[in-house]
């Protein structure tokens, strides 16, 4: 999904699901760390040594804590956010960890969280094996009018607002022209729509207040 589709909060919502005793997961922030980094980072949020470690050891400490997972009858998750930022020699690292399997069940599933580019990564020629190796892909989209409708009710709604809605109905479909239904700038949109409102005293929200904030917000970008 693009930037702000709100990629990490469904994965945390994810994550937040998942029953501990049975799930043991890893959430890896995505950098442009190498291969050796990447593993000590993995090694470190499962509790195992790290520091000053090769990558043999780190390999060998990691392939004994998958079994000995697998034999509690747990599984293990990695999570890789912003995948996108991974190098060449981490992704393919990543790819042999799946190759740790028992009973010809693997002993650890990654899931990788992206922006467009690591599309295009995969698809080359010589991630042919990675590619391969995906069971699943899902892409986010942008809200449509109805759901971003829903989406700034449901964030009003957990902020605590408990009378009726603010937004005369016909200030929706300018919102969504400008943020194109994306989460994130719905968000930043709503937040400055909000502090305008404080500033000018205002119980409600039409067409022209929604206006003046959309042009607030083109004037400091050009600037």
């Amino acid at each position: 999904g693009e930037e702000g589709a709100g990629k990490t909060t469904l994965v945390n919502r994810f994550i937040e699901q998942l029953d501990e005793q049975v799930y043991q997961v890893a959430y890896l922030k995505s950098t442009e760390a190498n291969e050796v980094e990447v593993l000590a980072l993995i090694c470190k949020l499962f509790g195992l040594p790290y520091e000053n470690l090769t990558k043999g050891i780190l390999l060998n400490q990691f392939k004994a804590y998958l079994h000995a997972t697998h034999q509690s009858k747990r599984k293990v998750i990695l999570i890789f956010d912003d995948a996108h930022y991974l190098v060449p020699k981490t992704l393919e690292e990543i790819r042999m960890l799946s190759n740790f399997q028992s009973d010809n069940h693997s002993l650890v599933q990654s899931f990788f969280i992206a922006q467009e580019p690591f599309i295009e990564t995969i698809n080359q020629a010589n991630f042919e094996q990675l590619k391969q190796r995906i069971i699943s892909s899902w892409k986010m989209k942008d809200l449509n009018l109805e759901e971003s409708k829903d989406y700034i009710h449901y964030r009003l709604k957990n902020a605590g607002w408990s009378i009726a809605s603010p937004f005369e109905n016909n200030t929706f479909d300018l919102i969504h022209s400008f943020t194109q239904g994306n989460p994130k700038q719905i968000n930043i949109f709503c937040h400055r729509l909000f502090i305008f409102a404080a500033k000018n005293n205002l119980q409600c929200f039409k067409i022209e207040h929604i206006r003046l904030v959309i042009a607030e917000l083109k004037f400091e970008h050009c600037e």
